[in-house]
Parts: structure tokens; C-alpha cells; sequence
């Protein structure tokens, strides 16, 4: 059996970056990764990019705006690219808003 995967956000502070826990029998192991929380937000931000690229040239294609030639395809991947850089902005501004956040929680002395 594969082992089973698990991801956390961990602080640097902590310095945790893996745990490996071997189960008895025929279980499957346990391995936890740590991640940072600025690879956590860039993960987040590219993921909902290329899905918001995904879904509009898929509704373009679709005939979503009434019937696409095959020879526009280029027009509408570069549009829905650009469209997308939008809403991977407003993604990344959510996240860094969120972990700013939690530096306020953990260090209120820092507050002005």
C-alpha cells in the first residue's frame, strides 16, 4: 500500500519540514510535509489562474458568446489569459490579506 500524504502550513519558527509515521500491519504509513505559508499563497494564486483560463476557454469554445471560428483560438486563449491575471490578482491580495492577518494575531505589539 502507498503511503498516505498529508500537507500543513507550518511557521519558520517551528522548523518542522517532515514527519514520517510508520503504522503497524498493513496500513498505509503516514507522512505529513510542512509548507510556507508564501508557497501556500502562490500555490493557491496559480491554481486559481490557470482554472479561471480553463473555464473561460471553455465558455468560449462552448458558444458562450455566440459561436467561435477555429481560427480564433489564439485570440481567445490570450483574452481569457488576460481576463484570468484579474482574478489571480484579486486572489493573491486575499491570501496576503489572510496571512497578514494571522502576523497581527501572533505579534499585536507590532500594531500602530
Amino acid at each position: 500500500m502507498s503511503d498516505i500524504k498529508s500537507i500543513l502550513v507550518a511557521r519558520p519558527d517551528e522548523g518542522v519540514t517532515s514527519t514520517y509515521a510508520e503504522t503497524p500491519g498493513d496500513r498505509p504509513n503516514l507522512v505529513v510535509e510542512a509548507l510556507s505559508p508564501l508557497r501556500v499563497v502562490i500555490t493557491r494564486t496559480v491554481r486559481v489562474y490557470l482554472q479561471s483560463v480553463t473555464g473561460i476557454v471553455s465558455a468560449g469554445m462552448a458558444g458562450a458568446d455566440g459561436g467561435l471560428l477555429p481560427d480564433d483560438f489564439w485570440g481567445l486563449f490570450v483574452m481569457a489569459c488576460r481576463m484570468s491575471m484579474a482574478v489571480g490578482g484579486i486572489t493573491l491580495l486575499q491570501n496576503l490579506a489572510e496571512l497578514a492577518a494571522k502576523v497581527d494575531q501572533k505579534y499585536p505589539e507590532l500594531r500602530a
